[in-house]
């Protein structure tokens, strides 16, 4: 029973939740899983630490995220009476309604934040009970009913809507809505019920042609049963970088060196030998008991397996490269490639504080992506830098360029010419002084010409 063993230690990195009753059955499952469930709901484990556990057996991979079957157990839960703790209410004609938000799909739990990618589902339960009035009619005078011989029901109206709500703005409505966030948003479900009759009152009046009560029509009136409820959740948009490639191989005639690239967890695979490394642990998490709601929850993990082959910081050494293949994943994304730098496109780009620099000035470079390790040049020099780097303005270098792996970027700059600009302020001082001593000697010497003249 080593699945049993690997969940009973899974049980210390779980979040803690609220205890519920122990609601699981083994009936549904087979084989192994159904033997170690049975061994599980049988142990002298609390029940809360069952349902982890149980809850768990089925995920074969924990390493990396499986939205897909959370997916499936969500939404094949048929919901119509309230979850645990969940408060219902009443009005006329509604009976035990209740919503919640159950959940977002995808989305993932990590360190009591609930993230989610741009797009996404919010998975909602609702439910009412109509109490649909009957119609009354006296059997024999006097007998009423609040005054009645006769009350007959007409429904006008049998609305309900379960509206979503991103930060305000409205997405759709129903059970299963998807969304889109750009940012840290609040996600809001309101839900409504509404039920309108028409009533019509009969009184007994006497009628004396025929000398006894009839039961005639007195007035009608609406009446209106309405209830809403509110509920959200607080999510965050899941923004990450996911890198995962080679930079470099290089080989000495005895073995291969692959220098790797990568963000989050990452697999590297060869014909007779691979690389793994795991960034998180992944597991279900149960809410809304007895329906067992199901949400991914992620915990730091950063494992590493080695096979037929060594690692040295950032770079694997290996005999065979043949049919190599590297995988790269985080919480919602995947990237593959086999292992050629060739394939290394990544959208290189330069950026600079600013456009115009006077010569000597700081030039503040910054690199995207983000932990790339780029080749930087710049008036004649090389530097190797990761993210960003202080450059000096040099007259006349206005090109910066980086380079990786035949990507190339460049950011083009202007540069002050101070020297030049002296240069000629000093040369308009030069002239007016001139022109100033032109206009005084012409006009003194036309004063002293017509004194000799005359």
């Amino acid at each position: 029973m080593e699945r049993f063993s690997f969940f009973g230690a899974l049980v210390l990195l779980i979040i803690v939740q609220s205890p519920f009753i122990f609601s699981y059955s083994c009936d549904d499952m087979s084989g192994e899983i159904q033997e170690a469930c049975l061994e599980i709901s049988e142990s002298e484990l609390s029940d809360f630490e069952k349902e982890l556990l149980i809850s768990n057996l089925e995920y074969e991979n924990n390493l990396e995220p499986n939205h897909f079957l959370v997916y499936s157990k969500n939404t094949n839960l048929q919901i119509e009476d309230a979850p645990e703790g969940i408060q219902i209410y009443n009005d006329r004609y509604i009976e035990n309604a209740w919503m919640k938000i159950f959940t977002l799909m995808p989305s993932v739990i990590y360190q009591n934040f609930l993230y989610v990618p741009k797009n996404t589902k919010v998975l909602t339960g609702f439910h009412f009970e109509f109490d649909e009035p009957k119609d009354y009619r006296s059997s024999r005078y006097p007998e009423t009913k609040n005054g009645d011989c006769r009350i007959r029901y007409r429904l006008l109206e049998k609305i309900e809507e379960n509206k979503i709500y991103v930060n305000g703005i409205y997405q759709g409505q129903g059970q299963l809505v998807p969304i889109t966030i750009n940012q840290d948003s609040k996600i809001e479900s309101i839900y409504s019920v509404k039920i309108k009759y028409d009533v019509n009152h009969y009184r007994w009046d006497w009628d004396y042609e025929y000398d006894r009560y009839e039961c005639d029509y007195d007035y009608d009136e609406t009446k209106t049963g309405q209830i809403t409820i509110r509920d959200s959740i607080d999510v965050k948009i899941y923004k990450n970088n996911l890198v995962a490639d080679i930079l470099k191989i290089t080989n000495d005639g005895y073995s291969s060196r692959l220098k790797l690239n990568y963000s989050d967890s990452v697999e590297v695979s060869f014909i007779n030998s691979g690389y793994n490394y795991h960034k998180y642990l992944f597991e279900f998490v149960n809410s809304f008991p007895p329906y067992n709601v199901l949400t991914l929850k992620a915990t730091d993990y950063r494992g590493e397996t080695l096979t037929n082959l060594f690692r040295e910081e950032d770079s694997l050494i290996v005999n065979n490269i043949e049919e190599c293949v590297v995988r790269g994943f985080d919480f919602f994304n995947e990237v593959a490639s086999e292992c050629s730098v060739e394939n290394s496109f990544i959208g290189l780009k330069i950026k600079t504080d600013k456009l115009k620099y006077d010569n000597g000035e700081e030039i503040e470079v910054e690199i995207f992506p983000k932990d790339v390790l780029v080749n930087l040049t710049y008036a004649k020099k090389s530097y190797l830098v990761k993210n960003e780097k202080i450059l000096n303005a040099i007259k006349p270098y206005n090109k910066i360029r980086a380079v990786y792996h035949g990507e190339l970027a460049e950011k083009i700059i202007y540069i002050k010419n101070k020297s030049r600009l002296i240069l000629l302020y000093n040369l308009f001082l030069v002239i007016l002084v001139f022109v100033i001593l032109y206009i005084i000697v012409k006009k003194y010497w036309r004063q002293i010409w017509e004194n000799v003249v005359y």
